[in-house]
C-alpha cells in the first residue's frame, strides 16, 4: 500500500491556526466527512478520541498520530495538518504539536495479513523519524506540495 493511495489534497490541511488536539481532530474529521470517507463523523471522532483516552498518540518532534478504527469508516484513509504554531497537545507542557497524520481505518481493515492501520502507520513512522522528511514538512505551503512530497518518496522506494 502507498501512502498515495489512501490520501489525496482535500484530506490535507496547511498552515491552519489551531489551539487544541480537539480542534485539529475535528477539522479533520470534516474532511473525511466531506470526501465521502467515513459514515458517521460523531462515531468517527468518538472513535479516535477514545484511543487517544488510552494513550497519547503524540510522537516527538511536533507530530501526532491519531488514528480511529471503526465500521464507520468506508475508505482508509490519512489526513494530514500542518499547524502555523505548536500547540500543547496533551496539556501537560510537554507536547508540542505541529504536524498532525489522522489515520482512518475500518474494523474490517485492522488485522491480520489486511491490517491497513498498521501499515500506514509503520509508513508514517519511517518517514517522519527522517530529519529530511521533517523539513520538507516545515516548507509545505499547498496540500499539492503534500501530495507530491509522498509521490516523490513512494517513486524512490
Amino acid at each position: 500500500m502507498k501512502l498515495t493511495d489512501v490520501t489525496n489534497e482535500k484530506l490535507v490541511m496547511i498552515d491552519t491556526e489551531f489551539n487544541s488536539k480537539e480542534e485539529c481532530i475535528d477539522a479533520l474529521c470534516e474532511r473525511l466527512a466531506q470526501a465521502g470517507k467515513i459514515k458517521n463523523i460523531d462515531d468517527f471522532k468518538q472513535a479516535v478520541r477514545e484511543r487517544e483516552d488510552l494513550c497519547s498518540t503524540y510522537c516527538t518532534m511536533e507530530i501526532a498520530i491519531p488514528h480511529g478504527i471503526t465500521s464507520t469508516v468506508l475508505s482508509s484513509s490519512l489526513c494530514f495538518l500542518k499547524n502555523k504554531q505548536c500547540f500543547d497537545w496533551d496539556g501537560d507542557g510537554e507536547t508540542p504539536v505541529r504536524y498532525l497524520f489522522l489515520i482512518a481505518v475500518s474494523g474490517d481493515n485492522h488485522t491480520g495479513e489486511n491490517n491497513e492501520h498498521m501499515a500506514i502507520l509503520s509508513k508514517i513512522a519511517t518517514l517522519t523519524i527522517e530529519d529530511d522528511f521533517r523539513a520538507a514538512l516545515a516548507d509545505l505551503k499547498s496540500a499539492d506540495e503534500f501530495i507530491n512530497l509522498l509521490n516523490g518518496i513512494e517513486k524512490e522506494n
